[in-house]
C-alpha cells in the first residue's frame, strides 16, 4: 500500500469559514504564495471552500483540475462563478469542478 502512496504529493490546507474578515480572493491569493505540489485540487467543504479552490486553479499557470466534495447545498461545485484570486494574472479565466462527489 505505501508503495502506491509514494506516487502522490499531498498538501492539506485548512480554511476556517468562520473568519469573515478574509475574503475568498485573499485566501486564494495566500494559497498561491505556496508552491502547490501535485496535479489536482480536491475541495472538501461548503461553497466558500469550493469557490476558493476554483479561484486557485484559475490563477495557476498550468491546468490543475478541481474535484469538489460538497458538504452543504451551495451549488458552487456546479458553476463557473468565483472571484479571482488576489494577485492572479490579469485575464485569469474561471474554473468549474471537473468531478463532483455528492
Amino acid at each position: 500500500m505505501s508503495d502506491s502512496l509514494d506516487q502522490f504529493e499531498l498538501l492539506i490546507l485548512e480554511i476556517l469559514q468562520q473568519d469573515a474578515t478574509r475574503s475568498n480572493a485573499d485566501i486564494a491569493g495566500e494559497i498561491l504564495d505556496i508552491e502547490l505540489p501535485g496535479e489536482r485540487i480536491v475541495a472538501l467543504g461548503g461553497g466558500r471552500v469550493i469557490d476558493t479552490a476554483k479561484a486557485v486553479s484559475a490563477a495557476l499557470p498550468r491546468e490543475v483540475p478541481v474535484a469538489a466534495i460538497p458538504t452543504t447545498l451551495s451549488a458552487a461545485e456546479m458553476t463557473w462563478v468565483h472571484r479571482q484570486a488576489r494577485g492572479a494574472p490579469e485575464g485569469s479565466g474561471t474554473v468549474r469542478a471537473r468531478l463532483v462527489i455528492n
